[in-house]
């Protein structure tokens, strides 16, 4: 690691995570959009904007060190395959999304069916890990070009 050149933190504004952030952020912006929530809507656009901001002078600020440094966090548990793709990102994310819903929706219900939550508590868990597996393949790949 060069002195004096940043260094990212996984999770916190790694370009993966902070894509990460972004896709979050653009499908709440749509739900917004959707239900005609003008107020939300506002407030959405500018978080977008910031986050966007940020990819970019991310980027222009790697471009112009010819370097990218980050910590990764070790992940507790492993999934055996591992996605490779950016689309994996999002696809891992609406999952995750999707299976949170779900598990709330069982948990609200009577009587409760214990095993349906167990078995989405496993696909959030493999969702999340695979989440992660995907955004550190990312931040690897942009030190390795920068590298």
């Amino acid at each position: 690691m060069a002195t004096g050149s940043k260094v990212h933190l996984s999770n916190v504004d790694t370009l993966a995570s902070l894509l990460d952030r972004l896709v979050a952020e653009q499908v709440k912006r749509l739900h917004y959009l959707s239900r005609g929530q003008a107020d939300d809507l506002a407030a959405q656009d500018e978080l977008v904007e910031h986050l966007t901001g940020r990819i970019t002078e991310l980027l222009k600020a790697c471009l112009a060190d010819h370097r990218y440094d980050f910590i990764d966090e070790k992940r507790t548990f492993a999934a055996q395959a591992l996605p490779r793709k950016l689309r994996d990102v999002v696809a891992h994310s609406f999952l995750l999304g999707a299976t949170e819903s779900e598990k709330l929706r069982l948990l609200l219900q009577e009587p409760r069916e214990d095993s349906s939550l167990f078995l989405l508590a496993l696909i959030a868990r493999l969702a999340n890990e695979w989440r992660a597996s995907s955004k550190r393949q990312l931040d690897d790949t942009l030190r390795q070009l920068l590298g």
